[in-house]
């Protein structure tokens, strides 16, 4: 799986009856869910202890921040409409929405109350 970014679709096909995109064709994905948000939210300020996380923007655009909490590498990024972002365990995420927009997420494993890897990161980096 290539973490990160993914720039476009794996692949678009568009006839007369219009569009097919394939957003992404690697991993196992237990939970999927979509949302819309408003210019300004944040989503994130976590990390996972072993989920992968995928994020679609199906419009508008975002600002991402990532923290590896094992290596201590910061990253920077941005995704408009039709565009996605893998991301690893141990990587806090902040998602803040630039323009109103709508989203699709998967994540590799559903939430368990009994093992919740979900861990709050509230500091600034």
């Amino acid at each position: 799986m290539n973490f990160g970014k993914q720039e476009k679709p794996i692949f678009v096909r568009a006839d007369q009856r219009g569009e097919f995109k394939e957003l992404i064709n690697s991993g196992k994905w237990e939970s999927l869910i979509s949302g819309n948000m408003k210019k300004g939210s944040i989503m994130g300020r976590h990390y996972h202890k072993y989920t992968n996380v995928y994020f679609h923007l199906l419009s508008g655009k975002v600002a991402i921040k990532t923290l590896d909490i094992k290596t201590g590498e910061k990253k920077t990024d941005s995704l408009e409409a039709n565009q996605g972002y893998i991301f690893k365990p141990q990587e806090v995420r902040v998602i803040e929405y630039l323009e109103d927009g709508q989203f699709l997420m998967m994540k590799s494993h559903r939430y368990d109350p009994k093992e919740p890897d979900l861990i709050d990161y509230k500091e600034d980096f």
